[in-house]
This record gives structure tokens, sequence and C-alpha cells, in this order.
């Protein structure tokens, strides 16, 4: 079974700060995936990028594989929010973070559950309102008809 993804990211607003996360993630195992909650899980987040539209890459960072299997990158649990733009302490830019716009985004979170030594891919898409005074993000819509995904009204 080839998957794409493995749990939602998730983008909100607190005040002007605009934060990623995720809160549950499948595992697959057996017959079936199963959906593990980060809080029960050891996630670590080792690689943020964040695309405008499909391929305007508005921030992109990584951290350097660790050989030793330590817990480096970001401990993901359900309350974990993991700012646009700001420096992370062992994390390299590949693409500096541009002003954000209002519009249609998508982030993606690299990670692996250090518990069953799997993978850990989040995505989402979601959409900024009021860049710089009252920032809100809300989730994105699939518009059937036009086939991608819009921004709601």
């Amino acid at each position: 079974m080839s998957r794409r993804y493995d749990g939602d990211a998730i983008a909100w607003a607190v005040g002007d700060k605009l934060c990623f996360g995720g809160k549950s993630f499948s595992v697959p195992g057996g017959f079936s995936n199963k959906k593990v909650s980060v809080d029960a899980s050891d996630v670590f987040i080792h690689g943020i990028e964040v695309f405008k539209g499909e391929r305007d890459v508005f921030w992109s960072v990584f951290h350097p594989p660790d050989k030793e299997k330590k817990r480096s990158g970001i401990n993901l649990k359900s309350t974990t929010c993991i700012e646009y733009s700001k420096d992370i302490s062992g994390f390299s830019v590949k693409s500096s973070a541009r002003p954000l716009e209002e519009g249609l985004y998508s982030v993606s979170l690299y990670g692996n559950d250090r518990k069953t030594s799997k993978r850990a891919l989040f995505f989402g898409y979601f959409c900024l309102k009021n860049p710089g005074a009252g920032l809100r993000a809300q989730g994105a819509v699939f518009d059937e008809k036009a086939s991608r995904w819009v921004c709601a009204p």
C-alpha cells in the first residue's frame, strides 16, 4: 500500500503568529493502518515545507540526519506550535521564510516515530486571511468541479 502522508497537518493562528502541528497519524501494521495520537508516540519532526499554491516555496527547513538516532528535531505533541519563519535550533534553512500573503497554502511536516521506527509525514492545505492584521488560518475545501483545493469564501 502506498501512502502519500500519514496524518493531517494543521495550521492555526495565535495573534500574528502562524503555527503548524499535528494530532494523530496512521501506523501501518497487519492488514490495516491504525490511528495513533502524537501524544502517545515519540514523533520528532526533522523537516518543514510551506508552499503557496502548488509550487511557490514560502519556507523550507530541515534538520540534518542524526546518525546516532538521538532525539533530534522537534518533539511533536498535540499542543506543539511549530512557528512559521522562526529559527529552529539545529535546523538548516533551505528556503528562507517569505512574508505571508492571503491565499491557499500547503504544509508538510516530515518526521518519524521513534517508538515504531516508522515515518510520520503530516500534510495539509490551509488558507490565510489578513496576514499582519489579525491573522486567521482556516482549513481549505476541495472543489469537486474544479478538482482542486480552494479557500472557502
